[in-house]
């Protein structure tokens, strides 16, 4: 299968996940945040903030690339740290009714609606790359290889737009369909980058786990 096909492919079953989780939503008491609850959102918005906070301590401005958007909860979230006057943030999402809801709450934000990986990025960088979320794939369709392959095309695409940092989380939608799990992941984060960081969030009683990814052009940035 080509590359191409390879990312049709998975934006079909993102959509076909996103349709049985706006259902969960419907049949649910818990509050949801666009693709998990928002109490678990809270807890990976603050682990990618603490690795990040450093960096936004000691610019007069970051400029922060958030790779899978969604409805602007990250965003929220730094505002809310009371980073708003620290950071230039731009956005990237696919999905219009996401963007919306985003643009609702903050009119002037920069959203690039496009493919992160069509999307041509060659005369841009940014101090600082996230994506929360984004890479929680299924890998239904598709080749042990052609997961491999994609994986490390969108973690590689991150980190050569990103000047000093990557931030990236993944869910057990991905990580624990075997044969994929941390460790493929830390492979894949290894073959563009020496230097890495790789830790996990469980939550007990859930059958829901994360992989929080550090991809770093140095460590002393």
């Amino acid at each position: 299968m080509s590359f191409e096909k390879t990312k049709e492919l998975i934006a079909l079953n993102q959509t076909s996940w996103y349709q049985k989780f706006d259902k969960r939503i419907l049949d649910s008491s818990e509050e949801f945040d666009g693709w998990t609850s928002k109490l678990q959102a809270e807890d990976l918005y603050e682990k990618v903030f603490q690795e990040i906070k450093d960096a936004l301590e000691k610019n007069d401005q970051t400029s922060i690339l958030d790779v899978g958007c969604g409805e602007g909860r990250f965003y929220d979230y730094l505002l809310d740290k009371g980073y708003a006057d620290k950071i230039k943030y731009t956005g990237v999402e696919i999905r219009d009714d996401a963007i919306k809801k985003f643009r609702a709450r903050h009119s002037k934000v920069d959203i690039i609606k496009e493919d992160f990986l069509s999307k041509d990025f060659t005369k841009q960088s940014f101090d600082i790359v996230t994506s929360i979320g984004a890479l929680s794939i299924t890998a239904n369709g598709l080749t042990d290889e052609e997961v491999m392959v994609y994986t490390e095309n969108f973690m590689r695409k991150l980190f050569d737009i990103s000047k000093t940092s990557v931030q990236l989380i993944s869910n057990s939608m991905y990580i624990c369909q075997p044969p994929f799990g941390l460790g493929f992941l830390a492979a894949m984060a290894y073959a563009v980058s020496p230097f890495i960081k790789l830790s996990t969030m469980i939550k007990p009683g859930k059958n829901v786990n994360f992989a929080v990814i550090g991809i770093y052009k140095n460590f002393d940035n």
